[in-house]
């Protein structure tokens, strides 16, 4: 029986079987695991999104940075943001709307040809050795 062909066939067909049987486990292990190829890019797609987020949070906090050293070195920063902000306007000064008509058709130049030009807000002067 050891001598016959048939033996040595039936183990090789066994050891191949075997050998696919494991090629495929390591494979399974490869593609649909945890620790896949699959979930490396997953991750690292993540982790990329992430650092462009950080970027851009850095760059925000840098700017919110330098507006607060601004505000901290003098009162002309302070009294600048106050005005943009919140419409602030000092005694006896006036401040001054431009409206644009953009109903009406504009001129050769492309620019419109009316506007409007109104008091928005003004503050009365007030002098400082008297009190009323």
């Amino acid at each position: 029986m050891s001598g016959s062909p048939r033996g040595p066939r039936r183990l090789e067909l066994s050891l191949a079987v075997v050998l696919l049987a494991l090629l495929g486990l390591l494979q399974r292990q490869i593609w649909w695991s945890r620790d896949s190829v699959a979930a490396n890019q997953r991750i690292a797609r993540r982790i990329h999104r992430l650092e462009v987020r950080l970027r851009v949070d850095r760059f925000r906090d840098d700017l919110l940075h330098a507006d607060v050293r601004n505000l901290e070195r003098g009162r002309g920063a302070l009294a600048a943001a106050v005005r943009y902000n919140l419409g602030y306007v000092r005694p006896g000064e006036s401040f001054y709307q431009v409206m644009i008509d953009d109903s009406t058709p504009q001129g050769p130049s492309g620019q419109h040809s009316r506007h409007t030009v109104r008091p928005a807000h003004t503050r009365p002067s007030t002098s400082r050795g008297t009190r009323s």
